[in-house]
């Protein structure tokens, strides 16, 4: 297609081309255009055969206008066939040029580079938690993932496992199914990540299974629901595909219960939206069908519900005067459940403008996804300081952010080798850090868009991995500058088939 501005500036360049001549010939017209009528075809025919007549022919017709302009009765027929040549010339040019210009693709959005800024900033976050160049982890119980041989060890723990530790295990296993995709070219490294997937998925299936397979309760039944959509995309075994889409496993997640308070909220707590919106994924882009298409569409549609309630004339969620939605009921550390939506909506718009699709419905209103997005960046807008104190909840973007922040390393000075108790006295010291730890994102505002910038107050200051997770995400979603990868994901996964129509009856 041809880019319209290009279009549109031809076709006014043309058309001004067009008025300009035909204005100069109507207020100049050549005497040959207004000869009168005693000029007949043997005066013509005697000039074009006299040498010397004709180049006073071409000198007085066409290379000087004549200073006189007469207005005969030809003139009203002269302005209609100019008039008409004119727009015939324009349609013409603009034809010609069309075919001439290039044809541009549509153009990816440039880059966005205050979340650029800031995305290097929150990057620098991780390189703060390591400990003698190891990464410093916490894995349940003794079940380690040193040489991805847990059969033995794991299995001796299914008796001994809590609800939180089978639900560990299960996000255990949709981090390291992502993580083949994402190396799927070390095929080797991939193939090693997708076995310790299974294997935790599974232990994390029987230990259940084991402890009470009538249970109702969401603990876990949505990291199973997290883990398998992972497992399914990691693998393409259709045989996940076949226990995600289970209504009775979606209903035990909590699928359903959307009148619950912190139905839409994805965190540490619950993967829930974010399992649905990773099936809906799948739905949008590539239409799987019967038998999984029913409880897709579910899916699908409670993402769509969600995203709404996540707008401003939706009322499920409050909102601070300064803008910032309040998800978290009660909960602590409520800004990484905010950049954890402002990262999912600005995904939900990206797989909808994938499939050309401009928004969608909640009851009578529709949405687009610029409603979508301008949702994302009110959010990181204002956790990068466009908030009532202008304060950067991010530390070290922008020129003011936390001073105190909740964090041994940053509170500690370099030079002091403390022992484990001694270093209490600095966290509770009400002097700044001394080391400012880049990128972080704090914790909490409170509802009235205040904060406190004190170390002892880690309910505000305290930092964490997974709130550090969703900003970044956020960031990535909303600084780019490119498209949608729609076929990444999904290497590993068959291509379906339509299913084969029903036998004719007469």
């Amino acid at each position: 297609m041809v880019a319209l501005p290009c279009v549109v500036e031809s076709v006014c360049l043309c058309f001004g081309l067009g008025v300009v001549l035909s204005r100069w010939w109507i207020s100049s017209p050549p005497e040959y255009i207004c000869r009168s009528s005693s000029f007949n075809m043997e005066d013509e025919e005697a000039i074009l055969f006299d040498s010397e007549a004709f180049e006073r022919m071409k000198k007085e017709w066409v290379l000087r206008p004549t200073t006189q302009s007469p207005r005969r009765r030809c003139c009203g027929l002269k302005k209609r066939v100019l008039w008409t040549l004119g727009v015939v010339s324009i349609v013409i040019l603009t034809a010609v040029l069309a075919k001439k210009l290039p044809r541009h693709e549509k153009q990816p959005q440039p880059p966005q580079e205050p979340y650029i800024n800031a995305l290097r900033k929150a990057l620098m976050f991780f390189n703060a938690q390591r400990w003698k160049k190891e990464w410093v982890t916490t894995v349940t119980k003794n079940c380690k993932l040193k040489d991805l041989e847990l059969e033995t060890k794991c299995s001796k723990l299914a008796a001994e496992m809590s609800a939180a530790e089978m639900s560990a295990a299960a996000e255990m296993s949709a981090a390291l199914a992502s993580a083949s995709i994402v190396f799927k070219d070390d095929r080797d490294y991939s193939k090693k990540l997708i076995h310790g997937a299974m294997i935790l998925y599974n232990f994390a299936e029987s230990s259940i299974s084991g402890e009470d397979s009538n249970s109702r309760s969401s603990t876990y039944w949505d990291e199973m629901l997290w883990g398998g959509a992972w497992l399914y995309y990691a693998t393409g075994d259709a045989d996940y595909l076949e226990r995600v889409t289970s209504h009775d496993l979606a209903e035990r997640a909590g699928a359903f219960s959307s009148s619950d308070a912190d139905y839409g909220v994805f965190g540490w707590e619950s993967k829930l939206l974010g399992a649905q919106l990773l099936l809906t994924r799948l739905r949008i882009l590539l239409g799987p069908g019967y038998p999984y298409e029913g409880m897709l569409r579910e899916f699908h549609n409670q993402t769509g519900v969600v995203m709404s309630s996540y707008l401003p004339n939706f009322r499920k969620f409050r909102r601070s005067k300064g803008g910032l939605i309040r998800l978290s009921q009660g909960h602590l550390q409520p800004l990484q459940d905010v950049a954890n939506a402002a990262f999912l909506a600005a995904l939900y718009s990206d797989y909808l403008e994938a499939s050309s699709t401009p928004g969608w419905y909640c009851g009578p209103s529709f949405y687009t996804l610029k409603n979508l997005r301008d949702f994302s960046k009110s959010q990181m807008d204002y956790i990068l300081g466009r908030n009532p104190r202008n304060l950067s909840y991010v530390v070290g973007f922008g020129e003011r952010y936390p001073s105190q922040v909740h964090h041994r390393g940053a509170s500690i000075p370099a030079h002091k080798k403390e022992s484990c108790k001694g270093g209490w006295r600095w966290k509770d010291s009400n002097m700044d850090n001394p080391n400012i730890i880049q990128g972080a994102l704090v914790a909490a505002t409170d509802k009235y868009d205040g904060f406190q910038d004190v170390r002892t107050s880690s309910n505000y200051t305290e930092p964490t991995l997974v709130g550090n997770t969703g900003l970044v995400a956020a960031l990535v979603a909303l600084g780019g500058g490119g498209t949608l990868d729609k076929n990444g994901i999904f290497s590993a996964v068959q291509s379906f088939s339509p299913p084969p129509p029903a036998p004719w009856t007469p």
